[in-house]
C-alpha cells in the first residue's frame, strides 16, 4: 500500500503541473472525435475490408483443403483442419505483400458496389432519402416542392398523379442551409454535405449533455456518461451517418433545452435562457412531430417542482418567473414555427397518444398498413437491455436515477430527478409501441450512468471515513471495474459503426439512373411502398405511395395488383395511374358498401372503354367514373425485387383483404359477445351457427380474421439439362418433379399434394391436399413453393417466370443487398 501511495504522489506531482481544466477538455475533444469518427465510418466502409480478407482468406483455404483431402483421404476431418491451418499459416507468412494486395483490390472492389461514380456512399438508409428530395427541391426551386397551385405547394411525385401539399420541414430546411455553407469552402455533393447533418447534431448532442452535467455534477462523471452515451449501440445505429431521417433531433433538443434551464447563473441570464429554452421548444416543433412528448414531461416536472418546493414552503418566486417565461416564449416559438393548434398538442396528445396508431378495422375498413412497419414493431424488455449494454449496465443507471432522486429531494430541487424518473417510465412503454423508440430511454440511462459515477466518488468518501481507505484507491478501483463493465458496451457502439453498409448498392441506383434517362418525365413507378424515397430521389419519377403516403387503399390495391391476374393487374395500375382512389370515391356513394364497390371496380377496369360505360349505364351508376379508370393514363413502371419476397406475406395480406370481414369486425369490436351476436345476425344476416363461428374467428385479432398471409414459403433446386429433376422437401412432405423442357411434360411422385404446378406459361392441374402450388424456372433451375393465393399472379409470373402478355421488360438487374431487380413497363393495350 505504501508503495502505490508513492507511486500515486510522482504521479499526481506531474499530474499538477497541468490545470485540470485543461486536461478535461482534451478528454472531451477526444470523446467529440469519437462521436464524428463513429458516425462517418460508412463513408469509408471498413466493412469492405474485413469482407475482402474474410473472401481472399476462405479462398486459399479451400484451395489448401481441397489438396490436403487428396493427399490424405483417410486421415480424420479434426486431422486434416490442423494440416489446413499450419500450411495456411505458412502461406500467408510467405505471400504477405501479394495476399494485402489482393485484399486492398478486393476491397475496392465491394466500396465501389455502395458508391456512386464519384466514389460518394449512398445515404444508408431508405426514409433519409425523403428529406434528401425535399432537400433538393429547396435548393432547385426554393420551397419543399416541385409545383405551387393557388398559393399551396405539392410535391407531384408522391401518391402520382394526384401529389400531396408539402411544407417546410426543419431537417431539409438546416440541410439545404448546411449544403451552401459547407459549399462556401469547397464544391461538396448533395449526397456529401447530407450525409454530414447527422453528424453534426449527435457531435452537438454530447456536447450538451456534457455540458449540462458538468455544471450539475463534476466533469468526470459528465466524460464517462458522455462517452456511454455517444457510443450507446442503439444511438450508434440509429444516428450513424444519415440513416434514419429525424432520429438525430429526438434526443438532441431535449438535451439542449435541459442545458438551457437548468443553467445556473444570474436571476438576468436565468430569465434569458428560459427565454431560449422556449425557442429551441418551437424549433423542435418543427423538427419531430412527436416532439410533445419532452414538452409534457418536461412541463409536468417543472409543475411537480414547484408545487412541492412551496408546500415546502420554499421561495418559487424565481422559478416561478422564468416557468412563465418559459409557457409564454415557447407559445410564441411553436406557434410561430408549426401554429398555435401544435402548442396544445402537448397536453392532449398524451391522452390521446402518437403512439396509438396500428388500429385495425376500427376508424377506416382499408387495411393499416403501419401494423407491417418493422420498426412500429414492439420489442421485449431484454431486448431493450442488451440494446444499452446488458443488466449490469442497465443496473448502474437505475442506481444512479434513484440516487439522483435522493438528490433532488436533498437539495430540495426536484426537477431533473423527476425528469428522469418520468422519462423512463414513458420511454419503457413507447418501447411496446415499437422498437425505434429504444432511442428515447438513452437520454434517462445516460443521466442515470452520470449519477451512478457521482455515486461512486461519494462511497470512496464514505469508505474513506469508515475503514481509513485512501479516496484515490477506492475511486480508481471503483472506475476501474465500472469501466471494465462498461467496456463492452462502448466497444459495441464502434463496432457496429464499422460495421454498416448503405441499403441501396449500385445495381439498384445505376437500375434508377436507367429509368431517369430513358423513361417519360410523367411515368409512375409502382411498387411495394418501402422504396419509394429511392424511386423519387434517384430515378427522378412519382411513386404510387412511399413510406410517408401508406395510405390503406393503396396497400389493397397494390397488394392485389401483385397477387392477382396480369390483367386485372394492368387495369389496377391504370386506375392508379389515371387517379389514385378516385375511381372507388366516385362509385361508393352509389353502392354504399366497400366489397360491392371494390369487386365491380375489378369488373370494371379489365373491360375496354365503350364495354365498361355500357356495363355502369346498365346498373344506373355514373358513368364519370371512367374518367379515372379508362384515362390516357402515364406510362406505368412496375418493380418487382428479391426483397417483395420475403414481404408477400405482407402485400398478398392486403391484396386478399376481405372488407365484408373488415365491416363486421368494426361492427363488433367494442361490444360484449351477447350484443356481438346479435348484431351479426340482425345487420349482416348471419344464422346462429355462422354468428358464433364469425365472432370466434375474430378473437384472433382483426389483421388475421380479414385476411390471411399468403406468400412464397421455400425454394428448391433442379439438375439436368433438358431434363430437370426437382426434389420437393414441405413440412416433412416429400416430392419428386421431372420437367422435360422440350415435351413440356410434368411428372411428380411422391407425398406432396400439390393443386397446380406453372411453368413458364404453361399451368399444369395435380393433386390436391396441401394448398400449395410451384413454379418452376427452367431458365434457372430453382422451383419456388407458393401459397395457392398468389400461384399465377402477376408477382410470380414476373419475377420467377420474366414471363408476360401485359408487361414489357425494361431493366433487368441483380443487386447485392436486394437481390434480382426488374423493371416492367405496363402494356395497357393488353386489355383492349
Amino acid at each position: 500500500m505504501k508503495q502505490l501511495s508513492q507511486y500515486y504522489d510522482k504521479f499526481r506531482t506531474i499530474i499538477s503541473k497541468i490545470p485540470l481544466k485543461y486536461i478535461y477538455f482534451i478528454l472531451l475533444l477526444a470523446i467529440l472525435l469519437l462521436t464524428v469518427w463513429t458516425r462517418v465510418q460508412p463513408l469509408y466502409l471498413p466493412l469492405a475490408d474485413v469482407q475482402a480478407e474474410r473472401n481472399v482468406m476462405y479462398f486459399y483455404e479451400q484451395q489448401i483443403a481441397s489438396s490436403i483431402a487428396q493427399q490424405y483421404p483417410n486421415l480424420p476431418d479434426s486431422n486434416k483442419q490442423v494440416l489446413v491451418d499450419n500450411e495456411l499459416a505458412t502461406f500467408v507468412s510467405e505471400n504477405q505483400l501479394e495476399l494485402e494486395e489482393q485484399v486492398g483490390l478486393l476491397a475496392e472492389e465491394i466500396r465501389s458496389i455502395y458508391q456512386h461514380e464519384a466514389g460518394q456512399t449512398y445515404l444508408l438508409g431508405i426514409d433519409p432519402y425523403h428529406y434528401y428530395r425535399q432537400t433538393y427541391y429547396d435548393l432547385e426551386y426554393g420551397m419543399p416542392g416541385d409545383s405551387m397551385v393557388d398559393g399551396i405547394v405539392y410535391d407531384s411525385y408522391r401518391l402520382a398523379p394526384l401529389g400531396v401539399e408539402t411544407s417546410d420541414t426543419f431537417h431539409s430546411k438546416f440541410s439545404s442551409l448546411w449544403h451552401n455553407l459547407l459549399n462556401v469552402f469547397g464544391n461538396f455533393d448533395l449526397m456529401y454535405t447530407f450525409f454530414m447533418v447527422g453528424v453534426f447534431f449527435v457531435t452537438m448532442t454530447i456536447l450538451f449533455f456534457y455540458l449540462h452535467l458538468s455544471s450539475e455534477l463534476r466533469p468526470l462523471p459528465a466524460l464517462i456518461a458522455s462517452l456511454i452515451f455517444a457510443t450507446s449501440l442503439f444511438f450508434v445505429s440509429r444516428t450513424t451517418g444519415e440513416s434514419s431521417d429525424t432520429d438525430i433531433y429526438v434526443l438532441f433538443f431535449p438535451v439542449l433545452c435541459l442545458f438551457l434551464y437548468r443553467y445556473k447563473s444570474s436571476r438576468l441570464v436565468s430569465f434569458f435562457t428560459s427565454s431560449l429554452t422556449g425557442l429551441t421548444l418551437g424549433l423542435y416543433s418543427f423538427a419531430w412531430g412527436a416532439w410533445w412528448y419532452f414538452m409534457s414531461i418536461f412541463i409536468f416536472s417543472i409543475s411537480l417542482d414547484l408545487i412541492i418546493n412551496y408546500f415546502q414552503k420554499n421561495d418559487v418566486v424565481l422559478k416561478l418567473h422564468r416557468f412563465l417565461i418559459l409557457l409564454v416564449s415557447s407559445f410564441l416559438s411553436v406557434s410561430f414555427l408549426s401554429g398555435y393548434k401544435t402548442y396544445f398538442s402537448f397536453l392532449t396528445s398524451p391522452f390521446n397518444s402518437i403512439f396509438n396508431f396500428k388500429g385495425v378495422a376500427i376508424g377506416s375498413l382499408w387495411p393499416n398498413i403501419y401494423t407491417t412497419v418493422a420498426e412500429l414493431n414492439s420489442v421485449s424488455m431484454g431486448n431493450v437491455v442488451t440494446q444499452l449494454g446488458g443488466n449490469i449496465v442497465v443496473l448502474f443507471s437505475l442506481i444512479g436515477t434513484l440516487y439522483c432522486l435522493y438528490l433532488s429531494y436533498k437539495n430540495q430541487d426536484y426537477l431533473l430527478g423527476l425528469f428522469l424518473l418520468f422519462w423512463w417510465l414513458a420511454s419503457i412503454y413507447a418501447t411496446t409501441q415499437g422498437v425505434r423508440f429504444i432511442l428515447l430511454i438513452i437520454l434517462s440511462f445516460s443521466f442515470g450512468i452520470a449519477y451512478f459515477v457521482k455515486l461512486i466518488f461519494e462511497l470512496s468518501t464514505f469508505l474513506y471515513k469508515q475503514l481509513n481507505i485512501p479516496v484515490i484507491i477506492s475511486k480508481l478501483t471503483f472506475l476501474f471495474i465500472f469501466c471494465v463493465v462498461l467496456s463492452t458496451s462502448v466497444m459495441s457502439g464502434v463496432l457496429a459503426s464499422q460495421s454498416t453498409a448503405p441499403s441501396l448498392d449500385d445495381v439498384v441506383y445505376e437500375s434508377l439512373e436507367y429509368i431517369k434517362l430513358n423513361s417519360d418525365d410523367t411515368a409512375i413507378i409502382t411498387s411495394w411502398w418501402d422504396f419509394g424515397y429511392w424511386f423519387r430521389a434517384i430515378a427522378d419519377r412519382p411513386v404510387t405511395f412511399d413510406g410517408g403516403t401508406q395510405v390503406g387503399y393503396n396497400a389493397y390495391w397494390v397488394g392485389k395488383l401483385l397477387s392477382t391476374n396480369e390483367e386485372t393487374a394492368t387495369g389496377i395500375s391504370r386506375m392508379l395511374n389515371c387517379g389514385q382512389n378516385l375511381a372507388f370515391e366516385e362509385l361508393y356513394p352509389s353502392l354504399n358498401n366497400h366489397q360491392e364497390t371494390i369487386n365491380l371496380l375489378e369488373e370494371v377496369v379489365v373491360l375496354p372503354k365503350e364495354e365498361a360505360q355500357l356495363f355502369l349505364e346498365g346498373l344506373g351508376l355514373p358513368i364519370d367514373v371512367l374518367d379515372y379508370t379508362h384515362c390516357q393514363a402515364p406510362t406505368g413502371l412496375l418493380i418487382t425485387s428479391g426483397d417483395m419476397v420475403a414481404k408477400a406475406g405482407v402485400w398478398g395480406h392486403f391484396g386478399a383483404w376481405n372488407f365484408t370481414k373488415a365491416l363486421m369486425y368494426q361492427d363488433v369490436n367494442s361490444l360484449s359477445a351477447s350484443d356481438a351476436l346479435k348484431l351479426l345476425s340482425d345487420d349482416h344476416g348471419l344464422n346462429q351457427t355462422a354468428s358464433i363461428n364469425e365472432y370466434n374467428l375474430m378473437q384472433s385479432g382483426a389483421d388475421a380474421y380479414i385476411a390471411g398471409y399468403p406468400g412464397f414459403i421455400t425454394s428448391f433446386d433442379c439438375v439436368g439439362d433438358n431434363i430437370l429433376n426437382c426434389d420437393v422437401v414441405y413440412n416433412s412432405f416429400k416430392s419428386t418433379l421431372i420437367y422435360d423442357k422440350t415435351t413440356f411434360e410434368l411428372n411428380y411422385s411422391g407425398d406432396l399434394g400439390i393443386e397446380l404446378f406453372k411453368v413458364s406459361n404453361l399451368t399444369f392441374p395435380g393433386s390436391t391436399s396441401n394448398n400449395i402450388g410451384l413454379y418452376i424456372d427452367p431458365i434457372l433451375n430453382k422451383g419456388y413453393v407458393s401459397s395457392l393465393e398468389l400461384l399465377g399472379g402477376t408477382f410470380g409470373n414476373l419475377f420467377y417466370l420474366e414471363d408476360s402478355d401485359c408487361y414489357d421488360l425494361f431493366y433487368k438487374g441483380n443487386s447485392q443487398t436486394i437481390g434480382k431487380f426488374l423493371v416492367w413497363q405496363t402494356d395497357y393495350s393488353c386489355l383492349e
